[in-house]
């Protein structure tokens, strides 16, 4: 090797060294404030990150179901993988009479599907079939075209949640507020 490749290789090797000298240098926590300018930064910098990190990790809003159970150990909304309607109910008043729409989960011979069965209460409050037809995986508009210019009574549901950790739950809500919650898992109540 000629003395200019030797030099330019020494150069190189030395070059790193530095880069990663001072790399070293910017990662590491100074001991006092007479820390070089450019570390002093770089730890204010990193101290702000951890706040803000910090912040982001304060952990969610317990999820209803959990505030219901208090025994069982918390999760939020994020903490869930799963989540199914397997019934639901609404209640309707329109033209003077009393309506209802379920909607539910039914199985099939290879799969499951929603099923909406279309009801108008007689004058016991008995609910008797108005029309299941056509009615299969009903979308949001075919529901509301059943609801127009209906008042809504109450609405129900039922309500399936997988989480995370392998727990499950099913609950019963009336207008958005829990009523009844099982644990998934054991199929006993939670309160």
């Amino acid at each position: 090797m000629n003395n200019k490749k030797k030099i330019v290789t020494f150069c190189i090797i030395l070059g790193a060294a530095i880069l990663s000298y001072f790399y070293g240098l910017r990662d590491r926590e100074p001991a006092d404030s007479s820390a070089p300018p450019v570390v002093r930064k770089t730890l204010k910098k990193t101290e702000e990150s951890k706040v803000v990190h910090s912040e982001e990790a304060k952990p969610s809003k317990p999820h209803p179901v959990s505030d219901f159970c208090r025994s069982e150990k918390p999760f939020s909304g994020s903490d869930i993988v799963h989540k199914e309607a397997f019934a639901e109910n609404t209640h309707f008043k329109k033209n003077g009479e009393v309506y209802r729409i379920r909607v539910f989960v039914e199985d099939g011979q290879n799969t499951s599907f929603k099923k909406l069965v279309f009801f108008k209460e007689d004058e016991d409050g008995f609910p008797r079939i108005i029309s299941t037809k056509g009615l299969i995986n009903p979308t949001k508009e075919q529901i509301g075209e059943l609801l127009k210019g209906g008042e809504v009574i109450h609405r129900e549901a039922d309500i399936s949640i997988e989480l995370k950790d392998g727990r499950a739950f099913n609950y019963s809500e009336v207008n958005g507020e829990i009523v009844k919650v099982l644990d998934g898992n054991s199929g006993y109540s939670c309160r």
